[in-house]
């Protein structure tokens, strides 16, 4: 019908309205943005079972109010199918309330003629007050803009996030959790959850508010135009194991034309994942560098028309879009402990041709990293990381270390410079250095460390000075390189190499 609200429990005014079930219920609404065909806005727990949504749907269903107490209880929707218009409305809000349940369900969104996405703002569930419990599963859902987006505001906060066994088609971003500064997020669990994208990240978090636990566990991911996965923002533990993440970074390959500023696309081609969208570059044979979509005209992600800044005339050819450098994973600085085990970050076949990131992982900083069992592949590099705390452990990337070289058995380094990297597996510290000595009637040569070693236990290594085969100690002072034979090694210049490993003193 084309009534703002066809069913509505509790208001402004009222008190608890007692919860109740609605079952082969078919809704149709008038395609108005801000029709709400459901209103809870106090009640208790409600049941919605092999219900149907089909033409015009707006919003299907609001549940609980923000500022008059419109708090509501338990909402349980199973085996919901049909679809809904491609417009700018939620399909549910959750304002402020405790449980939302969707379990065995399939729904969609109508793509644009001829393909595309989804419209800024058609999610299929959107939380921008507190809640305490989300939960979806087994359900099938295509072509929303964020199958999930949940917002939480200063002084708002969302107890637990829970999604498994789903597959979230076509998706411009799959899932993104916010949690500005004063704001909170709690345990979110992310199982068995297949997502393909067009524009965005697969699973998103981000805000600089609060996060307490992620675990994001067996999840394929691919075909984004972004990150795989992105943490924008400091979780207080993440532990991601057995994802496959791949064509992350897509381009949207095309053949196209430009006429003064009006991009012209006539045949899109390539993996099925890219889209073109606001702030693309576009690349090709005779684009002016720096273009760029600034609007949408009849193209709505694939064929038709698009403005961009920059005037020129270019005939029909191969064109790309260009949307930055993303990862298979992407971690920003902050982040206290971050357990990955058992994931393909891009690596050998899940690059999968021209949807390849710039690294397959990026972590920007980490008080606690605990790494192993992982692969990872990207067109710049397979890691790039940073800033970890001296405690983490990584078996699958080396770290760079700048070692200061100091002097031991009298006399004086008048001069040195070395470079090293390390490894660290548990409480093994695998290292490798060179570097060049100028050395003032000294005997031998000390080399810092990366990880402080533990004492009493004997670790040793191999080293070469000046071609002549040495030992390598490590000690509290750093690894000392002697002789076999005990004689001095730096009383002259030269050139110094040692690697090894050893136990960690914690």
């Amino acid at each position: 019908g084309t009534a703002s609200t066809m069913l509505q429990w509790g208001d402004d005014a009222a008190n608890v309205i007692a919860g109740g079930g609605c079952d082969y219920i078919a809704f149709q609404g008038s395609g108005v943005l801000s029709q709400r065909l459901i209103r809870c806005e106090n009640s208790g727990d409600l049941a919605f079972n092999s219900c149907k949504i089909d033409l015009g749907v707006a919003t299907l269903m609001q549940c609980g109010k923000v500022g008059d107490g419109g708090y509501v209880s338990n909402i349980h929707w199973s085996n919901l199918t049909g679809r809904c218009p491609n417009i700018a409305a939620p399909l549910f809000v959750l304002t402020n309330g405790s449980g939302f349940f969707i379990t065995g369900s399939l729904f969609y969104n109508e793509a644009y003629q001829g393909g595309g996405s989804a419209v800024d703002g058609r999610y299929g569930v959107f939380v921008y007050n507190s809640w305490n419990t989300i939960s979806i599963k087994s359900t099938f859902t295509f072509l929303f803009d964020i199958m999930l987006y949940a917002h939480m505001q200063n002084g708002m906060s969302c107890g637990d996030v829970h999604l498994e066994s789903c597959y979230f088609d076509e998706t411009n971003a799959g899932v993104w959790l916010t949690a500005l500064p004063g704001g909170a997020i709690g345990n979110v669990s992310i199982l068995n959850v297949e997502t393909t994208g067009k524009k965005g990240d697969a699973i998103r978090v981000d805000g600089g508010g609060t996060f307490t636990r992620v675990d994001i566990h067996g999840c394929p991911l691919r075909e984004m135009k972004k990150n795989g996965i992105a943490f924008y923002s400091p979780v207080q533990l993440a532990i991601l194991s057995g994802n496959t993440i791949s064509q992350v970074n897509e381009p949207c390959r095309f053949t196209g034309s430009i006429n003064g500023t009006i991009l012209t696309v006539s045949d899109r081609t390539g993996h099925p994942g890219g889209t073109i969208a606001v702030g693309d570059y576009i690349t090709g044979s005779g684009v002016a560098t720096g273009t760029v979509v600034t609007g949408l005209l009849t193209g709505k992600g694939l064929n038709g028309a698009y403005t961009v800044n920059i005037s020129q005339t270019v005939s029909s050819r191969n064109m790309a879009t260009a949307s930055g450098s993303y990862s298979a994973l992407y971690m920003a600085s902050g982040q206290n402990t971050v357990i990955l085990d058992g994931n393909n970050f891009g690596a050998n076949s899940l690059q999968m041709g021209e949807g390849v990131g710039s690294y397959g992982v990026r972590i920007d900083g980490c008080t606690n990293l605990k790494e192993s069992n992982n692969a990872a592949g990207g067109a710049i590099a397979a890691w790039s990381v940073s800033n970890l705390g001296p405690s983490s452990s990584f078996e699958n990337f080396w770290l760079s270390f700048t070692p200061s070289i100091s002097a031991s058995g009298g006399g004086s380094m008048a001069g040195a410079s070395a470079s090293g990297v390390y490894q660290r597996n548990g409480a093994t510290v695998k290292y490798a250095l060179n570097g060049q000595s100028l050395g003032n009637g000294i005997q031998f040569i000390v080399a810092s460390l990366p990880v402080p070693p533990a004492t009493g236990v004997p670790t040793m290594g191999v080293a070469q000075q000046n071609g002549v085969l040495c030992s390598a100690t490590a000690g509290p002072s750093g690894v000392t390189i002697v002789k076999y034979d005990g004689g001095a090694t730096a009383n002259v210049n030269g050139w110094f190499q040692a690697s090894g490993e050893y136990r960690a003193a914690a």
